[in-house]
C-alpha cells in the first residue's frame, strides 16, 4: 500500500477526510491482497489439477501395459498351434486329444486357486483357448491339403512345445490375478487392443470374441480381495 505523506498531512488537520482516506487505504489493500490470495488459489488449484491429470495418465498407462502384456501371452501360446498341428499332421494323430485338455484345465484350476482366482471363473477362458487352439490346427491341416507346409520343421510336442504352453498358461493365470488385484478391468473398451494384439494366422473374429467374453468371467477369490482391502 502507496502512502502519499503530502495528502496525509494536508487530511490531518480534517478528521472526516482523514477517516475517509484511512478507509479508502484499507479497502484498497484488502482488495489487493483478496486479488493475491485468489491468484495464489488459483495456482495452487492449477498444480493440483496437473498433478491429478498426471497421476491419472500414469494410471491408465500403468493398466494399458499390464492388459496389453496379458493379451500378447495367449497370442504367443496360440502362435505354438502351428508346432502342435505339422506334428499330429506328420505322425497321423488326431487333433482332438481329450485326455489332454482335461490335464490341461484340472492344471489351470489348481495354477487359478494359487493365484487368488475362482478357479470356476476361469474354466470357460481355458476352455475358450483350447477351442479356438484346435480350429487354428484343423485350419493349417485344410490348408496342407492343397499345399506343403511353408516349413515342414516343427518343435517335438512332448519335449517343447507342451512344456511350453504350460509355462505360458501359467503366466497368463499370474497376470491375469495381478491385473485384477490392481484395480483391472477387462471392459468392452479393450476389445479393440485384444483384437489387435491377439492375431495369430488362423485364429478367426469369432475365435477372439469367445476368448474375450470368457476373460472378462474371471474373478478373483472373494475372501482374498477382502483381506487385501
Amino acid at each position: 500500500m502507496f502512502i502519499n505523506s503530502g495528502f496525509v498531512l494536508s487530511t490531518v488537520g480534517s478528521g472526516r477526510h482523514f477517516r475517509s482516506w484511512v478507509k479508502y487505504e484499507l479497502a484498497e489493500s484488502m482488495e489487493c491482497n483478496w486479488f493475491q490470495a485468489l491468484k495464489t488459489f488459483e495456482e495452487v488449484m492449477k498444480l493440483v489439477l496437473t498433478g491429478l491429470l498426471s497421476l491419472t495418465l500414469s494410471t491408465l498407462t500403468i493398466a494399458d501395459t499390464m492388459s496389453n502384456g496379458i493379451f500378447q501371452l495367449i497370442n504367443q501360446r496360440l502362435t505354438y498351434m502351428q508346432d502342435v498341428a505339422l506334428f499330429k499332421a506328420k505322425n497321423h494323430s488326431a487333433v482332438e486329444d481329450l485326455a489332454q485338455e482335461k490335464q490341461v484345465l484340472e492344471k489351470a484350476l489348481i495354477d487359478a486357486q494359487q493365484a487368488g482366482l475362482q478357479p470356476d471363473s476361469i474354466a470357460d477362458f481355458f476352455q475358450a483357448q483350447m477351442d479356438a487352439a484346435k480350429a487354428i490346427q484343423y485350419r493349417y491341416m485344410a490348408d496342407w491339403l492343397s499345399t506343403r507346409p511353408e516349413n515342414s520343421e516343427y518343435r517335438d510336442l512332448d519335449s517343447e512345445v507342451r512344456p511350453k504352453v504350460l509355462e505360458l498358461g501359467v503366466e497368463i493365470v499370474v497376470r491375469i490375478s495381478e491385473y485384477l488385484k490392481a484395480g483391472g478391468a477387462f471392459d468392452n473398451k479393450l476389445q479393440q487392443d485384444f483384437v489387435r494384439t491377439v492375431n495369430t494366422r488362423h485364429l478367426s473374429e469369432n475365435d477372439k470374441k469367445n476368448i474375450f467374453e470368457s476373460l472378462q468371467l474371471i474373478r478373483l477369490i472373494k475372501n482374498q480381495t477382502a483381506v487385501r482391502e
